[in-house]
C-alpha cells in the first residue's frame, strides 16, 4: 500500500505543477473550473495515510 501512496502523491505533485504552468501562462482564472481542490484533498490523505 505505502507504493501506491507514494505513486499517488507523485502523480498529485506533477498535476501541480502543471497548474502552476498553466496559471502562469493563461492566469489564475484558467484554472477556476479544475479539478485542484480534489487533488489537495487526494494529498491530504495520501500524506496522513499511517500503515
Amino acid at each position: 500500500m505505502d507504493d501506491l501512496v507514494e505513486f499517488l502523491i507523485a502523480r498529485i505533485n506533477d498535476d501541480n505543477h502543471a497548474y502552476a504552468y498553466v496559471a502562469g501562462t493563461l492566469g489564475g482564472e484558467a484554472l477556476l473550473d479544475s479539478h485542484l481542490p480534489m487533488l489537495d484533498l487526494i494529498e491530504q490523505l495520501a500524506n496522513d495515510y499511517k500503515p
